[in-house]
């Protein structure tokens, strides 16, 4: 079963991925490849699924972080980030080829194709290279979501019919501070600044109105589906941690342990510098902005609670956009 942990860019979400890690049943991919993203706008009755076309499923794939796999295998190292311009680095040694091969091996030895056995099936694969350890199959296939993808998240009980989603909300004004002072690693590339993100940018690009439509949508599957989707306070994850990962190992019906409150990676505890994962948060928004853009961000989700659309009303560019989105989601 897949579980998808999301949240917006620098929203929380790698909290909970460090503490849902070492559950025995769960295994949560150490990359963060969101390779299942793609699959939300395709269909099962698609004609290179029941032909197991494997070159469009490949163009598929690339559409996600699925290569992250073999660049992160080349760097030998799993770079986290602890604040904005902390990190620590795990070695990494998992084959990319060799998980690749097995992959495709494996699905090509399947009478037949879903979508959802396909992204079952790579998570299954990595496992058995990344943890041959691991004795037993888990409950859930855990990895990070791409949160741009939330437009058609309501197609997920369709492409994925058992999957399972814990959104990590973080407030705004916290995302943005980090998303604007967060430093990228050695390896990292920045030419399109998705670190050190301009302020002006984040205005331009309407990703607080973006970010409102990403929760308001979250929330109502939440309404809609409990069973399926549930939304959790970063707050609570890093305040509260005992009680929300209990309520979290409820909804995924999973045992609680201690290991559930302890932030790791591949066994090593997320701490460095005094700093963890979880406590207090790292990054501060009243102290990595000012008190300008602090009343700009207000300003904005003022306008989204107005017109619920993820747009700014006074740009012509942005109502072409919507226009745009919702004729994408209409053909999909």
């Amino acid at each position: 079963m897949l579980l998808q942990i999301d949240g917006w860019y620098a929203g929380g979400k790698g909290v909970l991925w460090s503490l849902l890690e070492g559950h025995k049943d769960v295994f949560v991919c150490p990359v963060h490849d969101y390779s299942f993203a793609p699959f939300f706008q395709h269909k099962e009755n698609e004609e290179w699924l029941e032909k197991k076309y494997s070159t469009i499923l490949r163009q598929i794939l690339s559409q996600s972080e699925y290569y992250k796999f073999e660049k992160i295998y080349h760097d030998r190292n799993l770079p986290i980030h602890l604040a904005t311009n902390i990190s620590i680095d795990i070695p990494y040694k998992t084959d990319f080829y060799d998980f690749d091969s097995r992959f495709m091996k494996a699905l090509h030895s399947k009478d037949k194709w879903t979508l959802e056995s396909i992204v079952e099936t790579l998570y299954k694969s990595f496992m058995q290279l990344h943890a041959p350890e691991v004795m037993q199959e888990p409950k859930y296939y855990a990895s990070m979501s791409h949160a741009e993808s939330y437009p058609f998240y309501t197609n997920i009980p369709t492409v994925f019919p058992n999957m399972k989603t814990v959104v990590v909300k973080r407030k705004i004004h916290s995302i943005i501070a980090s998303r604007t002072n967060r430093q990228e690693r050695p390896r990292d590339l920045n030419s399109k600044q998705v670190f050190r993100t301009p302020f002006n940018k984040i205005l331009k690009n309407n990703e607080i109105e973006k970010i409102c439509d990403y929760f308001a949508t979250c929330e109502s599957l939440q309404k809609a589906l409990p069973e399926r989707f549930k939304v959790v306070a970063f707050e609570d994850l890093i305040h509260k941690t005992e009680l929300t990962m209990r309520d979290i190992a409820k909804f995924l019906e999973i045992d609680f342990n201690d290991i559930l409150l302890k932030p790791t990676r591949d066994g090593v505890v997320l701490e460095k510098d005094g700093i963890s994962f979880i406590g207090d948060e790292n990054d501060s928004y009243k102290q990595l902005l000012s008190a300008q853009e602090i009343k700009g961000i207000d300003r904005r989700i003022k306008y989204y609670n107005v017109f619920r659309q993820p747009f700014y009303f006074l740009s012509v560019k942005s109502h072409l956009m919507s226009v745009a989105r919702k004729l994408k989601r209409f053909l999909n």
